[in-house]
């Protein structure tokens, strides 16, 4: 029986190491102590039992940590997403019941809106609260 725990243990070994994701790490270390207990003449079922539970365990485990560890960092919003939040100049008034409006943010022109329905005038700061379409909703700011 220890040299059918060495072949799972070498199959699991190549099958980690031929693919690009983590697949059967888990089961390395169960398939490593059902081997040497069954050198040490320890009944098959229980090398069974010992090699399932310790791969469950960690399983288990290695997914709460790597849970924690990705919670961990802030999303970082990319692309269109990271102008939420930024301050913008206002280059053409926005007038929501004209459906007109222009912001001027980190060098590119945006059609704007605000998020109340109160005009903002052309020189106006504004925060991004959030984008709709291809239309920047935001919030007159006190300079």
């Amino acid at each position: 029986m220890p040299y059918v725990w060495l072949g799972i243990f070498v199959v699991l070994l190549i099958a980690e190491a031929v693919t690009s994701a983590i697949v059967s790490v888990w089961f390395l270390p169960g398939a490593l102590l059902a081997m040497i207990l069954a050198f040490c003449g320890v009944p098959v079922s229980v090398q069974i039992a010992v090699f399932l539970v310790l791969s469950l365990i960690l399983l288990v485990l290695s997914k709460t940590i790597w849970k924690k560890a990705l919670m961990r960092r802030p999303v970082e919003n990319t692309n269109a997403d990271a102008l939420i939040g930024k301050v913008g100049v206002v280059t053409v008034p926005i007038d929501n019941l004209r459906a007109v409006g222009e912001v001027l943010i980190l060098g590119q022109t945006w059609s704007a809106r605000a998020a109340e329905d109160t005009p903002i005038s052309a020189g106006s700061k504004v925060r991004i609260l959030r984008i709709e379409g291809v239309k920047l909703i935001c919030e007159q700011i006190s300079e």
